[in-house]
């Protein structure tokens, strides 16, 4: 053998005994993090340090029926400490990024159902140790939501939403435009847009683009009628509108995520039944810098595959997290996690979760070629629902779980508050029962016109959940607004409101 040859060989095996350490190093887990009522995870970010930042939704903890909940995570998936925002309003956060002074900003909004326009969109910015440094609420007089965040070039924050800018009579319609704020470093608004799309239109998902610019992924409407397209918006440094384009068919087509590529196109993710062959499955689009498509690819089973986060990886392949009724091991929802190449094919698919409702929200790929993911479980923990974070190998494997504690039957009724509130166009609704009991749960308007029966049939002790889909029954859709849902399981009656909003 040459003396060339012999180097190359040894190089060869070098980076192969490197290349086995690394993944032999990874640490993998399945945590979950809350208390007796309901807790959720929305969001997931690597810190520079190697630790997570997730954010999500106490009801736990905290001062009112639901606040922001701030977790700092080691490597292990130990706490490192956890922070609550709120008053005595409802606080959701859909958001987080670590920023550039090692400390964090979170979106969300406010919620008041005391008066019509109470939804406000919530910036919060806390230092490196998670205490808060200021707090921005934009407020319209309208509805005004906040569903993703970035950190600018220039210091400032870039947040993506929707807005209820239509009013008649003293109250807002429901008809949503895209939201757009620009801030400075102090969460101080330098400029607002606003993007009229069809009947409907929301914004999920922001991104810088490399000419400074930003792209906006979402959905738009079609007049009243129950089709809606995936919406992508690009526009200048400014917020003035380069392009749109739209991508769908005759049902329902929702972009949830958007990523620029290494060649100024992008990637568009989210779910779709125009498309597939299930209820609802996952969709990926590659576009070309105009945003006309190159590709599509779907995926999922003969049920609803819904898709919530998607990231490029290292090898030039995209990462995809959501959640399947088609796959996985339960009667309810499993988390669904998509590796893919740079063309869209499928490498491997991995579910998570137990008997119970399990969904991801965020994914992200790690330093070590891993990946984190945020959502939240029915199946583990200790509540009706916990955040619930999952860190995998490269492969999707997770050899480090978590004992959790055997179920037991509840010591008490309750009812859950539903999630997601508001919603479009589905929401889950749980309840306890310490005994077997005659349940009848039932959904009401403002009027107290019965709308829906969703239980009424005799249930076992233990933790129930159903599901509730705004386009009501044989896809007769129920309009916007407020409702109420009730329920009686023996003497037990409790009642709790909720919000349909598209």
């Amino acid at each position: 053998m040459s003396f060339k040859l012999m180097n190359v060989v040894k190089i060869i095996s070098i980076l192969a005994l490197i290349s086995a350490n690394i993944l032999s190093a990874q640490h993998t887990f399945e945590r979950t993090y809350g208390g007796a009522l309901d807790d959720r995870g929305k969001y997931v970010q690597q810190n520079t340090d190697e630790s997570y930042i997730m954010v999500g939704t106490t009801t736990s903890y905290g001062s009112g029926e639901e606040d922001v909940y701030l977790m700092k995570i080691d490597v292990y998936g130990d706490t490192i400490w956890t922070k609550i925002f709120g008053t005595e309003y409802i606080e959701l956060s859909t958001c987080v990024q670590p920023t550039s002074d090692q400390g964090y900003i979170i979106a969300g909004y406010k919620l008041d159902f005391r008066i019509p326009s109470g939804a406000d969109l919530l910036l919060i910015k806390a230092d490196p140790d998670g205490e808060q440094t200021w707090v921005k609420t934009f407020d319209n007089s309208v509805r005004e939501y906040g569903h993703s965040v970035r950190q600018t070039s220039d210091e400032g924050y870039i947040i993506a939403g929707a807005i209820n800018v239509r009013i008649t009579g003293g109250g807002p319609e429901d008809q949503y435009d895209v939201y757009l704020i620009k801030t400075d470093s102090s969460g101080t608004e330098q400029w607002v847009k606003t993007y009229q799309g069809m009947d409907q239109s929301y914004g999920y998902c922001i991104q810088q683009t490399s000419d400074g610019g930003y792209v906006i992924a979402g959905t738009t409407g079609s007049y009243g009628s129950y089709s809606k397209d995936a919406y992508l918006i690009k526009t200048d440094s400014s917020g003035n509108t380069s392009w749109t384009k739209t991508y769908g068919g005759s049902g329902y087509d929702e972009a949830t995520c958007v990523q620029q590529t290494s060649d100024d196109g992008y990637l568009i993710a989210g779910y779709t039944d125009s498309y597939g062959r299930g209820e609802y499955d996952i969709f990926l689009i590659k576009t070309n810098s105009s945003g006309s498509m190159l590709w599509m690819r779907t995926y999922g089973g003969p049920y609803s595959d819904f898709c919530t986060s998607v990231q490029l990886t290292s090898d030039e392949g995209f990462i995809i997290a959501g959640y399947t009724k088609s796959f996985g091991t339960g009667d309810f929802d499993d988390v669904y996690l998509i590796k893919t190449n740079s063309s869209g094919d499928t490498l491997w698919t991995k579910t998570y979760g137990g008997d119970g409702d399990d969904r991801a929200y965020s994914v992200q790929q790690t330093s070590d070629e891993g990946y984190i993911i945020a959502g939240y479980t029915r199946s583990f923990g200790a509540g009706d629902f916990d955040a619930y974070l999952i860190k995998t190998d490269a492969y999707g494997m997770v050899t480090d779980i978590e004992d959790n504690v055997p179920s037991v039957n509840p010591a008490s009724f309750h009812l859950a508050q539903n999630y997601p509130n508001p919603f479009n166009p589905t929401t889950a609704i749980s309840y306890r029962l310490p005994v077997s009991s005659e349940v009848q749960l039932t959904i009401y308007n403002l009027l107290g016109q019965e709308i829906q029966t969703l239980v009424n049939t005799k249930k076992q002790a233990g933790t129930h959940q159903v599901e509730w889909d705004g386009r009501g029954n044989a896809g007769k859709q129920v309009a916007n607004g407020i409702y109420f849902y009730r329920i009686q399981a023996d003497d037990f009656v409790d009642v709790k409101k909720m919000m349909l909003l598209r």
